[in-house]
């Protein structure tokens, strides 16, 4: 299976307990629709690996899964940041400009150029807002209008025209 074949609803988060459970944060309207789910790709060294799922719980866009062969936190620690992902087919009704399928998309502002990778989409308030990984630190710009020009779904790419200022502020320029 490749990556190009499917759609990430997620990625994990951090170990959850003592015995190899992990939390995910789901990037979909309604990650409990994926609890019944058998098993999860997950990509690690840029290969997509199926691991079985033991079991599963969520809570609002939070799940907490417990893999087979995952037996401890130490375990459970390596999977911290892989993404989740599922066949294409499985992918819920969206729209092309929603926010959550550009994670893991490239960011670039006309003005500072690439700013690095979309890490996940946080909802504040009615508002979203793109959290992206960039080499010194997290840059945060909201998922507004004004500041989104274009999301380029071919090459993966969210164009931003951001405030003069904005991106100055998280890299101390």
């Amino acid at each position: 299976m490749k990556a190009s074949d499917c759609f990430s609803p997620g990625f994990i988060v951090k170990p959850h307990g003592l015995k190899g459970s992990v939390v995910v944060k789901f990037t979909v309207k309604n990650p409990a629709s994926f609890s019944g789910l058998d098993a999860l790709f997950l990509e690690q060294r840029g290969q997509l690996v199926p691991f079985i799922v033991e079991s599963f719980s969520v809570k609002d866009s939070t799940a907490y899964i417990k893999f087979e062969g995952i037996e401890n936190s130490e375990q459970a620690l390596e999977l911290r940041y892989a993404k989740l992902f599922l066949p294409a087919d499985m992918a819920p009704e969206t729209s092309a400009d929603d926010p959550a399928l550009t994670v893991g998309y490239q960011v670039h502002d006309a003005v500072s150029g690439d700013l690095g990778k979309i890490r996940e989409i946080m909802k504040a308030g009615p508002q979203e807002t793109m959290i992206i990984e960039h080499a010194e630190t997290d840059i945060l710009i909201p998922f507004v209008p004004q500041m989104v020009s274009k999301i380029d779904h071919k090459t993966r790419t969210v164009h931003t025209n951001c405030p003069e200022g904005l991106i100055d502020m998280y890299l101390g320029e």
